[in-house]
């Protein structure tokens, strides 16, 4: 068996690995990723492995960035995910009242673009609450 075959085999599914959606923002897991990634294996013991659920946006956002833990890497999504869906995130609040005053092509563009911010919103408030969490964590035993 060649090296990178036994460094797969080492890792740990997470408990998330059971479940169908994606450790990071909750939407469809799709792939695995794996916590540190598969290019950086030399450095961490077998217990340190691990291997989660993903969706293909996360994954391969993360790719084989140089972050070993599910807190970095989390970490590192918020951001890219802020930076790549800046656009979008910027679309202004609509009230009902307002859309329902358009008409036409520019009322369908408001509410595909109000509908795009709220799922985007939705897959940030989901990684914020993980680093949340994973911030709760002692991780000094």
């Amino acid at each position: 068996m060649d090296r990178k075959k036994k460094i797969i085999y080492s890792y740990k599914r997470h408990f998330s690995m059971e479940d169908t959606i994606c450790f990071y923002c909750g939407e469809l897991g799709e792939s695995k990723d794996h916590v540190p990634p598969i290019s950086y294996p030399d450095h961490y013991e077998e217990t340190e492995r691990f291997l989660v659920r993903s969706c293909l946006l996360c994954n391969s956002l993360l790719g084989n960035r140089p972050y070993y833990t599910f807190l970095s890497r989390c970490d590192y999504l918020l951001l890219k995910y802020r930076m790549r869906f800046e656009r979008i995130l910027s679309i202004p609040i609509w009230k009902d009242e307002e859309i329902n005053e358009l008409s036409g092509r520019l009322k369908r563009q408001v509410i595909i673009g109000v509908k795009k911010k709220k799922y985007i919103e939705k897959k940030l408030l989901y990684i914020e609450n993980n680093i949340k969490i994973l911030q709760g964590y002692n991780l000094e035993v």
